[in-house]
């Protein structure tokens, strides 16, 4: 997967989508984290299986993947899960 840019890009930065929850994401987040433009991962969340994803030690160790790798975490949330979304 070719995930470079052309330098005359309109494109700014790049949030990718991702299944935290998968065991090869941290070497997945390793190639984001590669791309020039990437500034960080959206998780891929099901909406009503975010509290069990959050207790997901997978989860939570891709998520320390992407802190080692300097990308930001775009949690999207609906408002009942926003606690949960604070515990993370």
């Amino acid at each position: 997967m070719n995930l470079s840019l052309k330098p005359s890009s309109p494109v700014g930065d790049v949030v990718f989508w991702i299944d935290l929850t998968t065991l090869d994401a941290a070497t997945v987040i390793e190639r984001y984290a590669a791309t020039p433009k990437a500034l960080g991962i959206r998780p891929v969340l099901e909406w009503g299986l975010v509290s069990s994803w959050a207790d997901e030690p997978v989860a939570l160790s891709n998520l320390s993947a992407c802190q080692d790798q300097g990308l930001a975490v775009d949690l999207f949330s609906s408002p009942e899960h926003f606690s949960l979304t604070l515990d993370i």
